[in-house]
């Protein structure tokens, strides 16, 4: 990811941060490289979650509940 895209990938967009704005745009950046930004950042959280799924299904085990669960520990 270029230094551009770190940038805006980087922009607080939790709802911790309230009702701040992410970080200004930097001069020379356009609205494209921004949303591109963005999108990566979003493929690669959705990448992140993929795998941690499959983590807890291959470590996990049925609880009293019948509801699949895993240890912190055992998961990271």
């Amino acid at each position: 990811m270029s230094k551009k895209m770190e940038y805006f990938a980087s922009a607080c967009s939790s709802p911790e941060c309230g009702s701040r704005e992410p970080y200004p745009d930097p001069p020379g950046i356009s609205s494209s490289v921004k949303k591109k930004a963005i999108k990566e950042s979003a493929m690669n959280v959705d990448h992140e979650v993929n795998l941690l799924v499959e983590e807890i299904h291959r470590l996990g085990s049925k609880n009293a509940d019948g509801k699949l669960s895993v240890k912190f520990g055992v998961l990271f």
